[in-house]
């Protein structure tokens, strides 16, 4: 503030001491410590009354609740684009899935169609196969004993 070094500060103490006198020198700094610290409760009292008159209290909170708005806002926008990108994730698997499924079921359906279309598979013989009797070791079907109980 003032730009004062230490060699100064120095020379100023000699010559306080010279012109004071030892005996009064202790006396004199307590005092101008006094002053220092009354002119400092004097700004800090001015300070206050001041912030009071303007309402520093009320654009503090407002600056304070601005914040946190843009906080949330920034946040909601955040979480906005994550769940877009997530749906389009979704939306992208499913559609995806749909044409893996789609593509089995074709090859499925050809791999039918050409066994249906074989010359050496013997028709009749696969509707005797179908309606041949359920054998008694089969155990999807139920017994006399088990369905009687």
């Amino acid at each position: 503030m003032f730009d004062i070094g230490f060699s100064e500060l120095l020379v100023i103490a000699v010559i306080t001491l010279i012109v004071m006198g030892p005996e009064r020198l202790p006396e004199t700094v307590r005092s101008i410590s006094l002053w220092f610290g009354r002119m400092k409760q004097m700004v800090s009292s001015a300070r206050q009354e001041l912030e009071n008159e303007v309402g520093m209290d009320e654009i503090r909170r407002q600056l304070q609740n601005e914040k946190i708005m843009r906080d949330l806002d920034a946040a909601k926008e955040n979480i906005e684009t994550t769940i877009t990108d997530t749906q389009a994730a979704i939306d992208k698997e499913i559609s995806d899935a749909k044409i893996t499924r789609e593509n089995e079921l074709s090859d499925a359906k050809a791999k039918l169609d050409e066994d249906l279309d074989d010359p050496w598979v013997d028709e009749e013989e696969l509707d005797k196969e179908l309606d041949k009797k359920p054998s008694q070791d089969d155990p999807t079907q139920p017994t006399k004993e088990t369905s009687n109980v």
